[in-house]
């Protein structure tokens, strides 16, 4: 009666420990990085640390959903940094370019720390809007995602790091109008090509009208907007 019992058990508990501990990694659950749904944007943090190196504030696209980006803010999340990816009234920066405050003080009460002056930057529209708070309060740093300043904003006596990204082949924010736009950042911004890029995948949110054709896939160009990001934090900030 005992080797029976025996022989059953032995194999339950290899198919328990194969439910609880095989499956989340065949899944892709990922366990060096926790999410927060917050009112107006949601949470990327490290998993084992209790204060990351910074803050980093994202803007999404216009008229693009903010989950498009959770990818950006996962990725960073898992390198130690604190990722807010922004939630905006009918998906636009426009209708709310001072959120960043909103999202510092809610993280404030909610017991969070980061060290130095928040990162802040987006995509597109959201590129756009970042740049304007980045002219009227302190930041850290500003990056730009196929994007460039409004036209009335000047930036060029800023002292904190800039980064900007290009795609080849984007049809939306064309390389010429982005390079107009660098002219209104100070004189040590840093922009970079992405060869074969376009302007829908810097987000996930499918194709997008009058944007160029790919000539690299989604997951190369994520692939070069992370690891130019990450050499930016790690080098400036």
């Amino acid at each position: 009666m005992n080797c029976l019992n025996h022989k059953v058990l032995k194999p339950t508990l290899m198919i328990l420990l194969f439910v609880f501990f095989a499956l989340p990694i065949l899944a892709g659950e990922n366990f060096s990085q926790k999410t927060f749904s917050r009112p107006s944007f949601t949470l990327f943090s490290p998993q084992d640390t209790d204060r990351s190196p910074g803050l980093i504030i994202f803007y999404p696209g216009g008229r693009v959903e903010h989950q498009a980006y959770f990818w950006i803010g996962k990725a960073l999340a898992e390198r130690g940094y604190l990722v807010a990816v922004v939630d905006f009234p009918l998906d636009l920066a426009v209708l709310a370019p001072n959120r960043a405050r909103r999202v510092q003080e809610i993280l404030l009460q909610d017991g969070w720390n980061w060290e130095g002056e928040p990162i802040i930057g987006g995509h597109s529209l959201g590129g756009a809007m970042a740049a304007r708070f980045a002219d009227n309060n302190t930041v850290g740093g500003l990056f730009l995602w196929a994007a460039y300043p409004p036209s009335w904003t000047n930036l060029t006596e800023a002292d904190f790091p800039v980064l900007v990204l290009m795609a080849e082949n984007d049809g939306l924010a064309t390389i010429e109008d982005v390079k107009k736009g660098i002219t209104q950042l100070p004189d040590h911004t840093k922009s970079y090509l992405i060869k074969g890029g376009i302007h829908s995948y810097f987000g996930r949110y499918g194709p997008q009208r009058g944007d160029g054709e790919a000539e690299i896939t989604r997951e190369e160009q994520e692939g070069e907007i992370f690891q130019l990001m990450l050499g930016f934090l790690e080098e400036e900030l």
